[in-house]
């Protein structure tokens, strides 16, 4: 044992702290105490030394487990959540019909469990062509879908189509996609926005109904020049920039649009149906373009859009509107109702 201590750089403590002279005076001290004083001073820094190495090899080993069990737990979380998320849709999902000439498929009902569908562009080697609505004994009423995706290649989507999908928050519309059907997204009132492909020639009545729609979209498809009846009755727009190229707005296109705001009307506004904008009762902005004048109703032909001129009671229960405002909407409606 004294050879080890011997070895140990704290060898000679001891003598450095005792005096040379006290050592000779006291024999004991050199043969006995010192070398006992050394080994003690020597093992109290060993033991410092080893439980310092153990520590150090605890928080090592803490560390190292800490920073690769969360990695792993994390990893394996991610991936868990990311698979719940991501679910398997197939042709079975769907009840699905081919069309009359039998050179299509028809999409009437998705009948799975996915909350983020992407539709299938074909359907056992038949493109779908179509999103069907209740004429085409389906329609797509879903609670829990949040994302829509509809392929390339479908032209329409039918009647009532995803009326009442009160969970949808977004879809994606195809830049072939020609028809929206009537209360196709009827009371949808997570959908806050939609972009309609340029392509589009026909949105049906009450389309966007009480849907979720903040602003009018934007861009709008220039082939159509008419909004229709009811388009956003009781929906939640806030702002419509209804663009240039419009010449219709028909009978309560607007009506009851409780958060409406503000209204700009394009150049080309040739009708404003019956109560189109009545009793939305937040407007308190109407700009109208210096260049439309006073229009009286006038039947022009015997088509549905057969009329021409603004209806007296377009802007009836709009009590909210400046008396300015009033005063231009009465030089184009010289018997406006508010």
């Amino acid at each position: 044992m004294n050879k080890f201590f011997a070895k140990l750089p704290f060898k000679g403590l001891a003598e450095k702290l005792i005096p040379a002279g006290a050592r000779t005076k006291v024999p004991l001290l050199e043969s006995i105490v010192i070398p006992f004083a050394n080994q003690i001073v020597c093992g109290f820094v060993v033991l410092i030394m080893i439980v310092g190495i153990a520590s150090c090899g605890g928080k090592s080993r803490s560390a190292s487990g800490s920073a690769s069990a969360p990695d792993s737990g994390s990893s394996s979380g991610a991936e868990s959540r990311a698979a719940s998320n991501v679910e398997t849709v197939s042709e079975s999902d769907f009840t699905f019909r081919l069309t009359d000439d039998n050179q299509g498929v028809i999409i009437l009902r998705y009948n799975g469990k996915a909350t983020q569908l992407r539709f299938p562009a074909t359907i056992q080697g038949f493109p779908v062509i179509g999103i069907g609505g209740v004429r085409d004994s389906g329609n797509y009423p879903n609670r829990t879908v949040t994302s829509v995706e509809i392929p390339e290649g479908v032209t329409f989507i039918g009647n009532e189509a995803f009326s009442v999908s009160t969970a949808l928050r977004s879809i994606s519309l195809p830049s072939t996609l020609t028809s929206i059907g009537e209360r196709a997204f009827e009371g949808c009132v997570a959908l806050t926005s939609i972009s309609l492909p340029a392509g589009l020639r026909e949105i049906g009545e009450l389309a966007f109904g009480g849907s979720g729609l903040t602003s009018f979209p934007n861009p709008w498809p220039r082939g159509i020049i008419a909004l229709p009846f009811q388009l956003f009755l009781g929906s939640k727009l806030q702002t419509a920039v209804i663009p240039e190229g419009i010449i219709y707005i028909e009978s309560r296109a607007f009506f009851e649009c409780a958060d409406l705001t503000s209204i700009t009307l394009p150049s080309s506004i040739r009708y404003i149906g019956d109560t189109a904008f009545a009793r939305c009762r937040s407007l308190t902005t109407v700009n109208i373009p210096e260049s439309v004048n006073n229009l009286p109703l006038n039947r022009i032909s015997q088509d549905k859009l057969q009329w021409t001129g603004f209806v007296h009671n377009a802007f009836e229960g709009c009590s909210n509107l400046p008396l300015a405002t009033q005063v231009r909407i009465r030089q184009i409606i010289p018997n406006a109702r508010f």
